[in-house]
């Protein structure tokens, strides 16, 4: 009786764990935080081709 009371409550904290993973792979913060740090190395490229 015990172990069906209890895989209703192990359903209910793997739902809410669950519940909060993002669906894609990453997550939008995650990937705006790795184009920012790919992309602020490379801001100086095109105002030193401006000056050619």
């Amino acid at each position: 009786m015990k172990k069906e009371a209890t895989k209703p409550q192990k359903l209910r904290s793997i739902y809410t764990l669950t519940n909060d993973f993002p669906v894609w792979p990453f997550d939008v913060t995650t990937f705006c935080q790795y184009l920012l740090s790919v992309l602020t190395p490379l801001l100086p490229l095109p105002i030193k081709l401006e000056e050619y």
